[in-house]
């Protein structure tokens, strides 16, 4: 009987043992972000649009406000004997300029990576689309600790 409420015991004080995501958005709920201005790669413009929604907010003196530029660059790192690609290079290159109260600062986020060129076309859209998609995420992760940052210095 001892043992059983033990174990009961044991497991409910697992259950709250303290875990919280690394990324936890919670810690970005005061962000207010303003869109003025966007260009470059259409794609990864509209997939940052979506990802950054939840933290739109009317242009005001606490919002930041955000002009973006981005790029996105395939290049060939090595090719066959006939000339055909065989590695790539994906290149994500997001430009901001962040206004904040007053305070205005550029800075450039850039994510890449090497892969082996598939012999379908299909193939290998999709996957470079879905790429694109992570890149853009990771991008967002570190534009919102950047802001925090910039937060932190200005208040």
């Amino acid at each position: 009987m001892i043992k059983k409420i033990l174990l009961i015991l044991l497991i409910l004080n697992l259950n709250h043992c303290g875990y919280s995501p690394v990324y936890n958005n919670k810690i970005y709920d005061d962000l207010k972000i303003y869109v003025s201005k966007y260009s470059g790669d259409r794609y990864l413009n509209q997939k940052l649009n979506y990802e950054l929604r939840t933290y739109f907010d009317v242009k005001d003196k606490n919002t930041f406000q955000l002009n973006i530029e981005s790029k996105y660059d395939k290049k060939t790192i090595s090719k066959d004997i006939t000339g055909k690609a065989t590695n790539l290079e994906l290149i994500a290159n997001i430009n901001f300029k962040v206004t904040y109260q007053d305070h205005t600062e550029t800075f450039s986020i850039k994510e890449n990576i090497k892969i082996k060129s598939k012999t379908d076309t299909f193939d290998q859209q999709k996957y470079e689309k879905i790429m694109k998609d992570n890149f853009v995420k990771s991008i967002k992760q570190k534009l919102l600790l950047k802001l925090m940052n910039i937060k932190q210095i200005n208040d």
